[in-house]
């Protein structure tokens, strides 16, 4: 049951950041046009998941490059942030192609902190640095507040005067879709 405490709570935060699949498909296509804008393109996407998943699906379509996938876990199942520190990598790279291209670009969708691109990407640097030549990072939601800023982003997140951020609710949250507009799912 919703006490008054928690409705007040929930007043103060900025209104969510709610994107539709179409919408946040043309995010991504606008990530690509800024990346390719610089001069550079990828010949290999590696997304981090879960969140990633889909923009890195996305932006392998785009450019007709392989899409690896890399998991990395700072959540919990209740998505709360696990303890200040810890990060859960599978040390594996699961990849769609035989091998690996040496332009590469690690994609996740949203930065708190910046803390599992970051870590992700120096991972990357140090155990696969005989792969891949040039590395470079991106995502899709980027907080002004987060301590590692990559080379590129979709959209920058910014705090409300409270200093809070909106929540950004992807669409393939579930409850978000289905449960405020079932219709809306498909779109």
């Amino acid at each position: 049951m919703e006490t008054e405490a928690t409705k007040q709570e929930e007043a103060k935060r900025p209104p969510d950041l709610a994107l539709s699949y179409a919408e946040y498909h043309q995010l991504v296509l606008s990530l690509a046009r800024k990346i390719e804008a610089t001069g550079w393109v990828p010949n290999q996407i590696i997304g981090i998941i879960r969140g990633a998943a889909l923009a890195a699906n996305i932006l392998s379509e785009y450019w007709s490059t392989p899409c690896a996938y890399l998991a990395v876990q700072t959540y919990g199942q209740d998505k709360k942030r696990l303890d200040s520190g810890d990060i859960y990598f599978n040390r594996q790279i699961i990849n769609n192609s035989s091998g690996f291209g040496q332009q590469a670009l690690l994609i996740d969708d949203l930065s708190d902190t910046g803390f599992t691109l970051q870590t992700s990407y120096e991972w990357l640097l140090h155990d696969w640095n005989h792969v891949f030549k040039r590395l470079r990072c991106a995502m899709v939601f980027f907080k002004k507040d987060s301590t590692f800023i990559p080379d590129f982003y979709a959209r920058l997140v910014e705090p409300d005067q409270a200093g809070q951020f909106p929540w950004i609710k992807q669409p393939w949250e579930v409850g978000f879709h289905a449960k405020e507009d079932p219709n809306n799912f498909a779109k």
